[in-house]
């Protein structure tokens, strides 16, 4: 079966299966960006949570931040604050971490991201000691996770501060097979 098309007064024709396919792939297309949307929206949620739970923790314990994040899910758990776990199996322990921050650290030095691992590719996720959380392209996730206060630079104009930042702030990776990986902010492994 043919329609006939006009488009701008020039008669185009073109099969009924084209149709159907052509609005078929607008749909899908559509499908997929409401279901990144609502990635997105989930993954907000869930480090609004995180941060809720980052903050109650910082005022019990004067300004101090978790050692890492099994610490944090344990707080949050005795508090009966919401731990929602972020897909497939994927938990508050499985993001990265940055220990050793306190209440005195600039608001941008980031205190929690996620990057989808390489195979699933996309942006990534970062989370501000000073509250607040927001989607970064994955280059800028991963220079954050190498430097954490590099988007809180403007914050750091003394160099003293920043140097005292880049040694006592730990990024911790989660490892394959369980239990995180830590190594000092600017590379460097700790001696355990």
């Amino acid at each position: 079966m043919q329609a006939r098309v006009h488009s701008e007064g020039t008669i185009v024709k073109c099969s009924m299966s084209s149709v159907i396919c052509a609005i078929a792939v607008s749909v899908g297309v559509a499908g997929c960006i409401v279901m990144e949307g609502a990635r997105r929206t989930q993954m907000l949620a869930v480090f609004r949570e995180l941060q809720a739970a980052l903050y109650g923790y910082e005022r019990e314990n004067q300004g101090r931040y978790p050692a890492d994040l099994e610490e944090l899910v344990r707080y949050a758990s005795e508090k009966k604050m919401n731990v929602t776990p972020i897909k497939d199996g994927t938990t508050w322990t499985d993001l990265i971490y940055v220990s050793g921050l306190n209440s005195s650290d600039p608001a941008m030095v980031a205190v929690v991201m996620y990057l989808p691992d390489d195979a699933q590719g996309g942006d990534g996720i970062v989370a501000f000691r000073g509250g607040g959380a927001r989607w970064y392209p994955r280059e800028v996730v991963s220079a954050v996770i190498e430097e954490p206060w590099v988007l809180a630079q403007e914050d750091i104009a003394d160099t003293n501060r920043l140097g005292e930042l880049k040694a006592r702030v730990r990024v911790m990776r989660p490892r394959e097979g369980g239990g995180l990986r830590t190594q000092h902010a600017d590379g460097s492994q700790p001696i355990e």
